[in-house]
């Protein structure tokens, strides 16, 4: 995944150098929002390393559950505006962020999040684009409810599981339960390592989730998506030694 921060073509040029085979390309401040991304240069970067693309915004920073709907408005139009610009990259599934509830006003986040997935699935479809929700790093049990409620509402939209965001606080990793019940409809994982407390983003190894076991049950599901090293807190070294140790640990399994 590019670094928001840095320039968009400098990462791709890492990313391509550092023989990934996709880039998990993030739309979101401070550097990498669609007015910053020169289209042309970026597709022919991305040409020149032949390096698919897989969407993802940081929509946890737009006041989507806003009691004001001229707020919810705004989200809406920012979100719309990167799955644009994700498209015209050449990006076949975008990520989204499953939202967080509050179980006092739990149906009206859920209404509210209801429209703004409508709005996207129906501009995502005339892109040809898949819309992903993403996991949130909380498993409360209304959170979960809240995510799950909307993937029941929402037949077309897929799912995106990282691994870390659902090893916080549980007793048991939850991509068991998310890969018995979700199957197929899982399109793209992120990997990142913690110790089960906080979302720590390190490489693979670094923390208390058994590797060996999960990606043994992902392969053996018939999965062969993508899958990213969102493994930044360990400096690109550490996200390179991840990439080779998935890599081994995939072949093995």
């Amino acid at each position: 995944m590019n670094n928001p921060h840095a320039n968009i073509n400098k990462e791709i040029e890492w990313i391509g150098k550092s023989g990934f085979d996709f880039i998990d390309l993030t739309i979101e401040p401070t550097r990498a929002r669609p007015e910053d991304i020169d289209v042309k240069k970026a597709k022919a970067l991305l040409r020149k390393y032949c390096l698919d693309v897989v969407g993802h915004m940081g929509d946890w920073r737009l006041p989507k559950d806003s009691h004001y709907e001229s707020l919810r408005t705004v989200s809406a139009k920012e979100m719309v505006k990167a799955v644009r610009t994700h498209a015209k990259l050449g990006a076949k599934k975008v990520t989204i962020h499953a939202p967080g509830a509050n179980d006092r006003i739990f149906d009206q986040s859920f209404e509210r999040y209801s429209s703004l997935i409508a709005t996207l699935l129906k501009e995502a479809k005339k892109l040809g684009v898949t819309i992903m929700i993403e996991n949130g790093d909380i498993n409360k049990s209304e959170w979960q409810m809240l995510m799950e409620r909307l993937l029941r509402k929402f037949p077309r939209m897929a799912l995106h599981i990282d691994v870390g965001h659902s090893n916080i606080g549980a007793k048991k990793n939850r991509i068991h339960h998310y890969m018995k019940k979700y199957g197929k409809r899982i399109r793209h994982f992120h990997f990142s390592d913690n110790k089960g407390k906080k979302d720590d983003h390190k490489e693979l190894g670094w923390g208390r989730i058994n590797w060996k076991e999960i990606i043994t049950l992902i392969k053996r599901s018939g999965y062969d998506g993508t899958i990213t090293l969102e493994t930044f807190r360990s400096g690109p070294a550490g996200t390179i030694r991840s990439m080779k140790r998935l890599r081994k640990m995939w072949d093995a399994a």
